[in-house]
């Protein structure tokens, strides 16, 4: 880590940096976005989490700083009150590249303090999850806790699915 001009800033020598950002907009969300190159926004199956996410997503391109945006629709559980994929995809004006589906292995898996792709790998939503990480990262060689290279981002992102979402 380097000091960067006096501005209490930090240039950072890594491939990926995740940064969980609240829902909504502040200047931290706004900063974050400006100096970003992929985001992942994700989102459940009810009107006011797509709403949030249709106007982070209509704050992206208007500043053009983001490179690409991945959408995910999580805890998903096929209730007739929640929206269905194709209406999240039009509140966002973009297709889904993921749909994490409600689990019950993944509240046993944030008891465990274990990501649940390690707890229950074959639980439909660590399946869901490999899937969204081998496309936004196709050279991942390993789910495995331990394991060096691109399992290093699958792990913080994972991480950061449980913070968010209770994964």
């Amino acid at each position: 880590i380097e000091p960067a001009g006096g501005y209490g800033m930090y240039f950072l020598d890594y491939d990926d940096i995740i940064i969980d950002c609240a829902p909504g907009f502040s200047e931290v969300v706004e900063d974050v976005i400006a100096v970003s190159d992929a985001a992942i926004v994700l989102m459940t199956p009810e009107i006011p989490s797509c709403t949030a996410a249709m106007k982070l997503n209509s704050f992206i391109k208007r500043k053009k700083a983001i490179r690409d945006t991945y959408f995910v629709l999580n805890r998903v559980a096929n209730q007739n009150y929640e929206l269905h994929q194709r209406e999240a995809e039009h509140f966002v004006d973009s297709p889904l590249v993921a749909v994490i589906p409600e689990d019950s292995s993944i509240p046993k898996s944030v008891a465990a303090k274990t990501p649940v792709v390690l707890y229950k790998p074959a639980s439909q939503s660590a399946r869901a999850l490999k899937k969204f990480c081998l496309h936004i990262q196709p050279g991942i060689r390993s789910f495995k806790a331990g394991q060096a290279g691109k399992a290093g981002f699958v792990s913080s992102l994972l991480k950061l699915f449980g913070r968010a979402f209770g994964l």
